[in-house]
């Protein structure tokens, strides 16, 4: 009896351990399956250049979010520098990255889920209009009458993007949600360069 008492209780803490491990531990084995799908509209003023060589000012309002972003733009070539607070104007162009949803199904072998998300980009650095771009319904740019000094770079974007995600192997819940993070962040890093491109 008292055999029995005891392989029952080690049997319920490496249960507990176990069920801990892939609540708390940040840890993966296997493979996923992610789809997107963006749409990205363009506003350049004359003949306004991304500005893209001198770098950008990043506010998501998350910090996991942040970090993920600046290693993700950096792959793209694009120095980023993420700020805290959200000021009116920049001396240099500045993204800000707004999460709409987030949502998953967990399991540890087969989890699923799925990002929502916006960005807003002014290269001139005008952050009031990179935040309209996102909580706006039209993407409307207002132009005065006399150009601003930086009217060559009064080139924006707004980018509306979905990340579809089937994953399979072993995942804890804080891998996931990391995986579903980076995922973001690299869809829109590679988005913002893309259409870098299409502008050089």
């Amino acid at each position: 009896m008292r055999t029995s008492t005891t392989v029952s209780i080690f049997l319920a803490v490496v249960l507990l351990a176990t069920g801990s491990a892939f609540l708390l531990l940040d840890f993966h084995a296997g493979q996923s399956d992610t789809t997107l799908s963006s749409t990205v509209a363009a506003n350049a003023i004359d003949n306004a250049t991304t500005r893209s060589e001198a770098g950008l000012y990043l506010y998501s309002g998350d910090d996991e979010l942040d970090r993920r972003l600046v290693v993700a733009l950096a792959e793209q070539g694009i120095e980023a520098t993420p700020v805290s607070t959200l000021e009116a104007q920049y001396d240099r162009p500045v993204l800000y990255v707004a999460t709409n949803s987030v949502n998953y199904t967990y399991t540890p072998v087969a989890p699923r889920g799925g990002v929502s998300w916006e960005y807003g980009y002014a290269a001139d650095g005008n952050a009031t209009i990179a935040r309209s771009l996102v909580e706006s319904d039209s993407f409307v740019v207002v132009v005065r009458d006399t150009p601003p000094a930086d009217a060559d770079y009064r080139y924006y974007l707004h980018g509306e993007l979905t990340n579809t995600d089937e994953s399979s192997g072993v995942y804890s819940l804080p891998a996931y949600r990391n995986h579903l993070t980076i995922g973001a962040a690299e869809s829109t890093a590679t988005s913002l360069a893309e259409q870098f491109r299409l502008r050089a």
